[in-house]
């Protein structure tokens, strides 16, 4: 398993990624042409929901995504700073639940999956 990139910059584009996370309430990362993640930010402008998307075009910034994830595709979906795999936002939109699901992490000390641990806002 090699290095994405010199130590400088991986650390940068992930200081970029956690600030990014850590201060909108929704961050989708997504790609051009990418079916599943044009399904995913179609249903997220469905609810009304604004969620800040970032086109990823570099292969290091994929690649500490996944790092950071431990999920191997796009779209990478944060919603108060805690990631959630693309299973579940799957499961919840196929349920009709996507609404509720953001809702119940709108309130405080409901967080999903985290990053890496916790942070206050």
């Amino acid at each position: 398993m090699g290095i994405c990139c010199g130590t400088n910059e991986k650390e940068k584009i992930s200081n970029e990624i956690e600030a990014d996370i850590n201060s909108q309430f929704i961050v989708i990362y997504s790609k051009v042409g990418c079916p599943k993640c044009l399904r995913v930010k179609s249903q997220f402008h469905s609810i009304r929901s604004d969620p800040k998307i970032i086109e990823v075009t570099s292969l290091p910034m994929k690649f500490i995504l996944k790092e950071m994830t431990h999920q191997k595709s796009l779209p990478y979906v944060f919603i108060k700073g805690a990631f959630v795999d693309n299973r579940k936002l799957e499961s919840e939109i196929s349920k009709g639940n996507l609404k509720s699901f953001i809702q119940m992490h709108n309130k405080p000390e409901t967080i999903g999956t985290s990053t890496s641990g916790s942070h206050s806002s």
